[in-house]
């Protein structure tokens, strides 16, 4: 509550206990108000920048959580919901039960979905296009949540024949690494072998899953001994190492076994 000076002390509306103090009033006086003015008719893409650029003060949203409110712009919520189921179907939370708790309380599982989608349905040109994958993500992902020809019925099967043959094989073995030498998979998870591993085998899921456990435990073990896999594996710049390793989802899992 403002309370002027020459207030009736007296007077409940002004206690001195539900006023701003003098420094609160002299802040507020000298304080700029930024005002953004949103039309009905202004572009979704507009509200969402606008959006990204106001969510800078205070606790900043995660990048993840700046994406469900395009999304949720966009279609309303229901895509929402359907990225959200596919993220707590159980056996892709059991696949990448390696990956560090913290993460979760971000929605990263959210962004794993992405990546499974969008990687599925695009190639390395459409990627080389965009200056950051972040970005390409994004753009893709509020394509199908606009498309009246996105095929989430469809989507949904994939991904669940897709993790629920891999943790059948692997457990939460899957995105680890493999040693050759000690002939086990060991450490966390790693996000270069899950680009891979579940763009691949997604992107074939008719052949592998028609498959015996043990071709399909040779193909991901073996992974690890490709000299481009492993180049790339580490790599801190996650558009370069998409580009180079998204090749190798159909070559190494597109082709029968030698």
């Amino acid at each position: 509550m403002w309370r002027n000076e020459d207030d009736d002390e007296d007077d409940d509306d002004s206690d001195p206990e539900n006023c701003f103090t003098m420094f609160q009033r002299i802040e507020f006086k000298r304080a700029e108000l930024d005002v953004k003015i949103i039309k009905e008719d202004n572009d979704q893409d507009a509200r969402y920048e606008l959006f990204k650029r106001i969510n800078t003060g205070g606790n900043s949203l995660s990048e993840q959580e700046v994406k469900n409110f395009l999304l949720v712009m966009i279609n309303r919520g229901f895509f929402l919901r359907f990225f959200k189921k596919l993220a707590s179907f159980p056996p892709f939370l059991q696949c990448i039960a390696s990956f560090p708790d913290s993460v979760f309380k971000e929605q990263y599982e959210l962004e794993l979905v992405s990546r499974f989608l969008v990687f599925r349905n695009s190639d390395t040109e459409e990627i080389r296009k965009s200056p950051a994958l972040s970005d390409f993500v994004t753009n893709k992902m509020t394509a199908f949540a606009r498309s009246d020809d996105f095929d989430a019925e469809k989507e949904r099967e994939i991904f669940e024949r897709t993790f629920s043959l891999l943790v059948a094989i692997m457990k939460d073995d899957a995105f680890r690494k493999f040693d050759k030498y000690g002939n086990s998979f060991s450490g966390g998870f790693s996000m270069a072998a899950y680009d891979v591993i579940a763009t691949g085998i997604g992107a074939n899921i008719d052949r592998w899953e028609d498959a015996d456990a043990e071709p399909v435990k040779t193909k991901i073990r073996s992974l690890w001994g490709n000299r481009q896999f492993t180049s790339w594996e580490k790599s801190e710049d996650d558009r370069e190492r998409i580009l180079h390793l998204l090749p190798l989802t159909e070559e190494w899992f597109g082709r029968e076994e030698d």
